[in-house]
């Protein structure tokens, strides 16, 4: 295991919150029927559904916010994942964001799929909690 999965999950039991658990339930999490969740400062979107690998991702993809910063190598990483699998997606700035506070991020990149939480960057756990949250 490498440090810094180690050094993750090390952190996220410390907090109470595992990779693949549901965030607590006082926290909301947001949806696309949320009219309360403010419009997406960058959302990002590909047309082309053919970029995802036959059979590896559902046809419906879950709603997904990815929790980043300008800065991080891992949510660049993940940026670059998404786009190249054509998985649609909402970022939100970590660092102003009091929602990331309240999932238990302690660390960026953080998502929310469906209604799981997902610290960190890897593309196995990333591709898995989206057919676990698929429609």
């Amino acid at each position: 295991m490498k440090a810094a999965s180690l050094a993750i999950m090390l952190l996220a039991a410390s907090a109470g919150v595992l990779a693949g658990q549901p965030p607590p339930a006082s926290i909301k999490l947001p949806t696309m029927e949320d009219t309360s969740v403010p419009a997406p400062a960058k959302a990002r979107t590909s047309s082309s559904h053919q970029k995802r690998a036959a059979g590896t991702l559902p046809a419906k993809l879950p709603y997904i916010v990815m929790y980043a910063t300008a800065t991080c190598p891992y949510c660049a990483k993940a940026r670059t994942y998404m786009a190249a699998r054509g998985i649609p997606y909402e970022e939100r700035d970590a660092d102003a964001s009091q929602e990331f506070q309240q999932l238990g991020g302690r660390g960026v990149p953080l998502f929310v799929i469906g209604s799981e939480v997902l610290h960190g960057f890897s593309p196995a756990a990333l591709d898995a909690a989206i057919l676990r949250a698929a429609p």
